[in-house]
C-alpha cells in the first residue's frame, strides 16, 4: 500500500496511483535500488507488534503511521476502499486508539485522498483538505455526566 497511498518524487509517482516499479504479487521491482525514501520508510504495523496481523497494510488497505511533526497517528486509506476505516474490526480499534491517545494529548487522523477526519471518540470530524498550515484545536468538557468534545479549525 506503500507503493500507492504516498508521493515518491525520486520515483516519480504521486500518491492515489501505483508506483511504476510495483509488481502485483512481488512487491518492489527495484527493491535493491530503491530510493532512500523507500528504504526509510516504516509502517506502524512494521513498527509496532501491538498492531493486529489484520493491520497489515496490504491486508486492512489502510497504512498508519506516526507524524514526526506532531506525533499523531496518520491513517492513510486506498482511495479503491475509502470507508474501509469504517468497518470493524477496524473502526472499534481506531475508535479505542483514539482514546488512548487523547489520554496522551495526541490525535488520531485518518485521510482518505486529502481529505482528512479527526477521530475522537464520540465523533468522527470531516477536517477537509489538510495542509501543513492547517491547524485545530480540542476541546474537553464535562457535562450531564458525559464527556464531549468539541473542534475548532483554524486555517
Amino acid at each position: 500500500m506503500c507503493c500507492k497511498l504516498y508521493d515518491v518524487p525520486a520515483v516519480p509517482k504521486k500518491a492515489g496511483a501505483w508506483c511504476g516499479h510495483f509488481g502485483m504479487g512481488r512487491g518492489c521491482l527495484i527493491y535493491d535500488s530503491r530510493p532512500d525514501l523507500c528504504r526509510e520508510f516504516l509502517c506502524l504495523w512494521m513498527q509496532d507488534p501491538g498492531l493486529p496481523e489484520g493491520w497489515k497494510p496490504e491486508t486492512s488497505k489502510m497504512v498508519a503511521t506516526s507524524s514526526p511533526q506532531t506525533g499523531f497517528v496518520h491513517i492513510r486509506c486506498d482511495p479503491a476502499s475509502p470507508t474501509v476505516w469504517r468497518r470493524n474490526p477496524y473502526y472499534d480499534f481506531i475508535k479505542n486508539w483514539s482514546r488512548q491517545l487523547l489520554e496522551r494529548r495526541s490525535h488520531l487522523l485518518v485521510f482518505v485522498g486529502e481529505q482528512a477526519h479527526l477521530i475522537l471518540p464520540d465523533q468522527d470530524v470531516p477536517l477537509g483538505r489538510m495542509s501543513p498550515d492547517t491547524n485545530f484545536t480540542v476541546t474537553r468538557s464535562f457535562a450531564g455526566g458525559r464527556v464531549s468534545y468539541e473542534v475548532k479549525i483554524e486555517a
